[in-house]
């Protein structure tokens, strides 16, 4: 078994040197303070990472098990473009935008949100050029 909360294949691994913990005690590498998604019924997360591979920095979106083992056996590697691309069409653009670009700003929480609901991973922002 390998640490708990990171996650690698022949090409990528969860950069632990980056961001926040995986919860107390767990290793850094997590873009947010909290996973995207709690599953209740089995206590598996959903994270989304920093990588370290050969392009320098890139994201993925991991799911764990309640003891921090991966759930996946592929990943779906981005940059940074592309992760703001998927975050704009999600809704999501400035809050996890703020996050990524400033890691002082604290990013928004999921604590006591359903896994089900759909606005309640983050609070809708406007998106840009919208009033």
């Amino acid at each position: 078994m390998h640490t708990p909360f990171t996650c690698a294949n022949a090409r990528y691994r969860t950069d632990t040197a980056q961001g926040h913990p995986h919860g107390a005690g767990h290793v850094r590498g997590s873009v947010l303070t909290a996973p995207l998604v709690t599953r209740p019924d089995t206590g598996d997360t959903l994270w989304l990472e920093y990588v370290a591979g050969p392009e320098g920095t890139m994201f993925w979106i991991m799911w764990y098990d309640a003891n921090g083992q991966p759930r996946l056996t592929h990943s779906a590697v981005m940059d940074r473009v592309n992760l703001d691309i998927m975050l704009h069409r999600l809704g999501y653009d400035v809050a996890l935008q703020n996050a990524l670009d400033d890691p002082a700003i604290p990013a928004p929480t999921v604590s006591g949100m359903p896994h089900h609901e759909p606005d309640g991973i983050f609070p809708r922002m406007p998106r840009h050029g919208s009033g």
